[in-house]
């Protein structure tokens, strides 16, 4: 049994679905910020090929701010997403994706299981796997990185430590994705210097 499945109540409790408003489409101009900021990388590397074949995942997407910039850049491509409330997700989703994105109301430890090697070319997790203890983190990571295979891996994520706080922060080591991956590009965020932006391909 995972750390997850322990503690599934107090997990829950810990992200109620009003956190959706603070972190949408319908944020703060800082969030913004952060989803411009990776589309900026994503353009730079010319990882997405704008057609129907193409398929995005971001892991804990919540109200979907990073695939809005990105299928507004991209809108042939299929939007895949999950977090734990899906209806207070999608009510903070914008209306130009929400009836085009398929999301699942399912924690990514549970729902990153069902997927197998070709479901998808991207994955992005920002600011969303640093929520979630070690444990469970550790095997999601080998899930993608062993099983899913996409080409391309986009994390952003944190440099302090801090899983105490009502909110956790964890900073997790990714070294094992290095095992099928390669690390293309690293950087400190233009808009916070406590994150990271990491850019993984997986290896011929």
């Amino acid at each position: 049994m995972s750390v997850f499945e322990k503690n599934r109540d107090d997990i829950i409790k810990t992200f109620k679905k009003e956190y959706q408003n603070k972190v949408g489409f319908f944020s703060k101009d800082f969030l913004h910020n952060n989803s411009k900021e990776l589309l900026e990388i994503i353009k730079k590397f010319e990882i997405i090929n704008n057609n129907s074949d193409y398929k995005v995942l971001e892991v804990g997407a919540g109200g979907c701010r990073n695939l809005t910039y990105i299928n507004n850049e991209f809108p042939n491509i299929q939007l895949f997403a999950n977090d734990l409330h899906k209806e207070e997700s999608l009510k903070n989703t914008h209306p130009s994706i929400k009836n085009k994105i398929n999301f699942y109301g399912e924690p990514t430890q549970t729902f990153i299981t069902q997927f197998n090697e070709n479901n998808f070319d991207l994955i992005i997790d920002s600011d969303h796997l640093v929520h979630i203890n070690y444990t469970d983190t550790k095997s999601i990571i080998n899930h993608i990185n062993n099983i899913i295979k996409p080409t391309y891996f986009l994390i952003r994520s944190i440099t302090i430590d801090n899983p105490h706080r009502s909110i956790p922060y964890h900073k997790h080591n990714f070294n094992d994705i290095l095992s099928n991956y390669e690390e293309i590009y690293h950087t400190l965020s233009k808009n916070d210097s406590k994150w990271y932006i990491k850019l993984f391909k997986l290896k011929n």
